[in-house]
């Protein structure tokens, strides 16, 4: 009975370690079970955030699209007049002395001439007021015929004692706008050009430079000397800012240019340079209305605001456009004056009087073609002027015609009769309008009165024409006047004279009080009831709101039964949205007023309607969805490139393992990591960092919400274009490389197909390196934007060589693993990527190199080619046949670094995307590093100590033991324990002996080994490879044989 004790007692201090063990993995249990929740509901967390960027992606691309419909769709007519010429024109080249030719070889100056005045153009013979035109981005010299023209025909009209000589400069056609390298040297011509121009006249002149687009900022830039150039007209010039900087250089040359012109010198009051800067409106897809804006001594106006222009023009247009081209034309007239002390005609050095007539033609033309003469203050009539005198107690008086000049006196009481005395008189106005008047001077207040053959006169009058207002008309002549009525009540009579005219003649006059008229943008009116005019203020205290769109409705009144009242009159009434130096107006005949701001930094916004007294209108205004999407892609479409690139960069992070997944799975799996996470960094970051978004976006376009859009949209075209790639390489891949090969055999010289596929295989394949050389070649010898699409190309031809081989060794079953074949297509595709980029921002350098071809002219130094040499290597470590590596440290700082720096081309290269060029080059160099050290850190040299011992068998023994015991079934646990003590082998007891047994064997089969090696030590450690080990994996054998 003792022992018995005993051997229970012993029992159970034999249970106490293994219950210990059994609580210990339930609490292990319990803590990798609250992992896996933690997982699973960060998976489930990070599947409705993916689900909700799926919902939003496509949400944001079709909103982008119908913007883009909008944006080059949905807009203004063109309603620019042709110009024509008279006789067939002449360019001649004038030549430059000193060897300037030999300098500039791809520049030239040419002379514009017509007719008799081409003789003496060809003998360098010119007598007139030198005007230089200078071409914009792609532009060519003969543009200035529109300008030489129509300046020709004037002087031959009007017969002036002065006329103008045109000059044109050819470029070349130069890509000045997004190839900052040759800004500098046209600068520098243009030097040249100026001095060239000057020696050809006796007498001084000062030059006037119309520049057109990139033209009008290189004018400004050679402009050092303000005694040679005072005046110069730009037509659509970005002033502000390019609207992409390509290249560093394009970068210093506004800097220094806006630097130069903000200087004491330029801003010199007593003789400052006029610069006239006129944006196209909304047709001009290039350049923005807002880009176009220069604060020193500029006057800034957009073509459809121009007073005789209303019309919006394109890129190109607006040097042709007849109705801009008479108004530059006049001005330039109208600004020459006779200098006795030099006796000859020159444009006026007085710049108040040079900024008051530049002010009449482009901004506040209230009267004839000329500034000079328009309005006479005062007049003194003793004796009633010819023509008829009419005193009517209306407030509207039409002729079908007029033959002699009439005068119609509208007397005081009968705008008594509309001002309540209640009110303030100072809040009514007095709105007179009139059609088909020629004169200047139109309309008088009278201060005296007279009699003469009964008829009743007004011998003093007081001319009020200066405050006329031209309204938008393209087949007759529409003015009007708002008049302050206490201004008004002093004379007797308001005296409105209509001139001779075949056609109807109309004045329409409307006392009404300014709150009545005014409102705010939103309220409708059921009826105008005979109003002629109506202010809706815009609010722009919220500046998102100048982000949206409206539409504008004026229609005839309806009547009781739901018809259209008739309106004979209802095509005069016209809407105009006025805000900061821009407007657009539109004719409510057919369509309506679309509102919407060209320039969101504009403080004030105001639409006016001006409608027939004769007809009764309900007016009421409503949201533009696909207007506002419009604006929404002016915004945004400037910023997707940084955000494109970004999606792409981010996405190397998610690839965590040797086999690389397909481009597109990554986006499908990891899209919340990819818009939403980075949207929240690129938006905190912008606040906090100086950055360049305040700088190319206003108030009103920039919000939070801006990145988080623009992943978005990114997120979704990126995915099209992996999605699409892909199914061109899986549909097309075989065909694809079969035409490829066939076309660069032809162009070799009829080469056989399999001889030029087993060269480019072996090429591609067996020298990556080789493929490197002849790209730097390639890029040394023509340019370095030539050499990265050469890259991107073979990069794609890789690819689909690359299919071609995987499709052949899993038909003939040399690999048997799908991923494994595919891995480096993937890792492939995510590089091509990476070149398309690069080949698309350097895109403008290899335009330049087409166009300089016959030059044979190169740049000092080129942005793109020095990326391309640095990256060029690369090429000869990632097309090696052991990428894709895998090493865990290098790659997991590999992914860290292209996170951020997906974050840092967001923030920095939106604006400035020649950065994105220098950004994914550190990424590829860096990739190419990890690639090379993980191949090299990958195989360890294999020891003898690295063979199991027996003590980590036992150790492995005892842990299956251990976990044997620690089964849940209470039952069987004390079924063994009992078993234990017992003398009858068990199932599990016998596994136990056994594998004790195999671990004995396993000892001696070490001691075997470890003598034979003893006695053999010149057998090479690589020959233990037979050696079975868990941790040398099945990719080691083709590694070795490498």
């Amino acid at each position: 009975m003792g022992e018995k004790k005993e051997d229970e007692s012993k029992g159970d201090e034999g249970q106490k370690p293994i219950k210990f063990k059994v609580k210990e993995k339930l609490d292990e249990f319990k803590i990798l079970n609250k992992k896996a929740e933690d997982e699973r509901n960060a998976l489930i967390r990070k599947k409705i955030f993916n689900f909700i960027v799926f919902m939003f992606a496509p949400f944001c691309l079709i909103i982008f699209i119908i913007g883009s419909y909008d944006f080059f769709k949905n807009i203004e007519e063109n309603k620019c007049q042709m110009t024509y010429m008279f006789e067939y024109p002449q360019y001649v080249k004038v030549p430059l002395d000193g060897g300037i030719s030999h300098q500039f070889p791809m520049y030239g100056l040419y002379a514009y001439a017509e007719g008799k005045q081409i003789e003496p153009a060809r003998n360098f013979k010119f007598n007139g007021i030198p005007v230089l035109y200078l071409p914009g981005n792609a532009g060519s010299y003969k543009q200035v015929r529109s300008f030489a023209s129509v300046a020709l025909r004037k002087w031959l009209d009007n017969r002036t004692p002065f006329h103008f000589d045109f000059f044109s400069v050819d470029f070349n056609e130069e890509i000045s706008g997004v190839y900052g390298y040759i800004l500098h040297r046209q600068s520098q011509y243009l030097k040249l050009v100026i001095q060239k121009i000057t020696s050809l006249y006796q007498e001084y002149h000062h030059i006037v430079i119309i520049g057109h687009s990139m033209g009008g900022v290189v004018a400004k830039s050679a402009n050092t000397d303000e005694s040679t150039v005072q005046l110069i007209y730009t037509l659509a010039t970005p002033h502000l800012q390019p609207p992409i900087i390509t290249d560093p250089e394009l970068d210093l040359f506004y800097y220094y240019v806006i630097r130069n012109w903000t200087t004491v010198s330029h801003l010199d009051e007593s003789n400052p340079i006029s610069l006239v800067s006129i944006s196209g409106g909304d047709r001009d897809f290039i350049i923005s209305s807002k880009l176009t804006r220069w604060n020193h001594n500029t006057i800034h106006t957009s073509a459809p605001s121009i007073p005789t222009v209303w019309a919006s023009t394109d890129h190109l247009c607006i040097v042709w456009c007849r109705q801009l081209v008479m108004t530059v034309v006049r001005s330039l007239f109208d600004l020459v004056e006779y200098k006795q002390k030099t006796k000859y005609y020159g444009v006026t050095e007085n710049v108040t009087a040079r900024n008051t007539v530049l002010d009449y033609h482009f901004q506040t033309r209230s009267s004839g073609k000329s500034f000079h003469g328009a309005h006479t203050q005062e007049i003194q009539v003793e004796k009633p002027p010819k023509g008829k005198w009419d005193e009517v107690l209306t407030h509207s008086v039409c002729r079908p015609s007029v033959d002699t000049p009439i005068y119609v006196m509208f007397p005081q009481i009968t705008f008594q009769q509309k001002v309540s005395h209640e009110v303030f008189s100072s809040s009514y106005k007095i709105l007179v309008t009139t059609s088909n008047t020629k004169s200047k001077n139109w309309i008088f207040g009278c201060t005296n009165q007279g009699v003469e053959n009964k008829v009743k006169y007004c011998s003093g009058l007081e001319n009020l024409s200066n405050q006329t207002e031209l309204l938008p008309s393209f087949h007759r002549t529409r003015k009007l006047v708002h008049l302050d009525y206490n201004r008004v009540s002093k004379y007797s009579h308001l005296v409105v004279r209509l001139s001779p005219v075949k056609f109807k003649t109309c004045i329409d006059i409307d006392v009404y009080r300014i709150e009545e008229r005014s409102g705010y943008l939103g309220q409708t009116i059921e009826d105008t009831a005979t109003s002629m005019f109506y202010n809706f203020t815009y609010p722009t205290t919220f500046n998102q709101s100048k982000l949206f769109a409206w539409k504008l409705h004026v229609k005839p009144w309806m009547d009781k039964s739901g018809k259209q009242v008739k309106c004979p009159g209802h095509y005069n009434s016209v809407g105009i949205f006025r805000h900061g130096n821009f407007q657009n107006h539109n004719f409510f005949k057919n369509e309506s007023l679309h509102i919407r701001f060209a320039d969101t930094s504009a403080t004030s916004a105001h639409a006016l309607l001006y409608l027939d007294k004769h007809c009764r209108y309900s007016v009421r205004i409503q949201l533009d969805f696909i207007g506002t999407a419009g604006q929404l892609f002016r915004i945004f479409i400037k910023l997707l490139p940084s955000y494109f690139t970004s999606i792409i960069l981010m996405s190397f992070f998610f690839q965590e393992s040797k086999d690389w997944i397909n481009f597109h799975r990554v986006l499908f799996n990891n899209a919340y990591y990819l818009c939403i996470v980075p949207g929240f960094i690129v938006a905190l970051t912008i606040v906090f960092l100086p950055t360049d978004y305040r700088y190319m976006m206003t108030e009103a376009e920039y919000s939070a919400m801006v990145p988080m859009i623009c992943y978005f949209i990114s997120y979704a075209l990126v995915l099209i274009v992996s999605l699409g790639y892909w199914v061109l390489v899986l549909s097309f891949g075989n065909g694809l490389h079969a035409i490829v090969t066939k076309f660069i055999g032809k162009k070799l010289g009829s080469v056989p197909d399999k001889v030029t596929d087993l060269a480019l295989t072996f090429s591609l394949e067996k020298f990556p390196l080789t493929v490197a050389i002849l790209i730097i070649a390639v890029a040394m010898s023509t340019s370095g934007a030539l050499g990265l699409a050469l890259g991107f190309i073979l990069h794609i031809l890789k690819i689909f060589k690359g299919y071609e081989d995987v499709l052949e060794d899993l038909i003939r079953g040399r690999i048997q693993n799908v991923k494994e074949g595919l891995s480096p297509i993937n890792f492939h595709t995510h590089c091509a990527m990476l070149w398309f980029v690069l080949a698309s921002v350097n895109l403008p350098s290899l335009l330049y190199w087409i166009n300089s071809f016959r030059y044979v002219e190169i740049p000092n130094w080129d942005l793109s080619l020095y990326i391309c040499l640095m990256l060029s290597p690369s090429l000869g470590i990632l097309w090696q046949g052991f990428v894709p590596e895998f090493n865990p440290i290098m790659w997991s700082i590999q992914r860290y670094l292209c996170y951020l720096m997906g974050i840092v081309v967001v923030v920095y290269g939106t604006h400035r995307i020649y950065l994105i060029s220098l950004i994914v080059v550190v990424v590829l160099i860096s990739l190419a590093i990890c690639q090379l050290i993980s191949r090299f850190t990958e195989i360890q040299p294999i020891s003898v100590n690295s063979t199991p011992t027996t003590t980590e068998f036992n150790g492995n023994l005892r842990e299956e033991f251990n976990h044997s015991e620690n089964e849940p079934s209470r039952n069987k646990t004390e079924e063994r324990s009992k078993n234990s003590n017992s003398d009858v082998p068990t199932s599990r007891n016998l596994e136990v002996k056994e594998d004790c047994n195999n671990s004995k064997n396993v000892k001696k089969g070490m001691k075997n080994n470890k003598e034979d090696l003893e006695e053999t030590p010149s057998t090479p450690i690589s020959g233990l490879s037979s050696v079975s080990n868990s941790e040398i994996s099945e990719d080691d054998d083709s590694n070795d044989s490498r």
